[in-house]
């Protein structure tokens, strides 16, 4: 595929690159049982955990419910990932995401898995990319 192909393949695939920081544990399944209940706006279906390897958190509550992949240097391309959880808008969290570069959150085990665990404020580079 020719440089230009692949440019415009990344433009659709909505292409994000920018940081990730990660959920303390449990707190990414105890969100999901709320939105599984029908709690909170942005409610989730079993249909929707099928398959998934884990789970982020976005800026845009919008984005609950579709199915990304990351990238990070340790793994390469891996997913998909549940958008399960995004910023409070009300205590302006995506507003201080946006500023800092975090594009997700990841879950405790991909945090684990990456090897950032207890480095405190530090995040790590990531990409995400969703097809739908």
């Amino acid at each position: 595929m020719s440089p230009q192909g692949i440019a415009a393949l990344l433009l659709l695939a909505n292409l994000q690159i920018g940081h990730a920081a990660y959920y303390s544990p449990q707190i990414f399944e105890q969100v999901v049982a709320v939105r599984l209940a029908g709690w909170t706006a942005g409610s989730l279906t079993e249909d929707d955990l099928r398959g998934v390897i884990g789970y982020v958190a976005v800026p845009d509550c919008n984005e609950i419910g579709r199915r990304v992949w990351l990238f990070h240097e340790s793994e390469g391309w891996r997913g998909p990932y549940l958008v399960a959880d995004c910023a409070n808008h009300i205590e302006n969290h995506h507003v201080r995401m946006r500023k800092r570069g975090i594009i997700c959150e990841v879950d405790f085990q991909t945090a684990k898995r990456w090897g950032i665990l207890g480095m405190g404020p530090q995040h790590i580079d990531v990409a995400m990319v969703s097809w739908e």
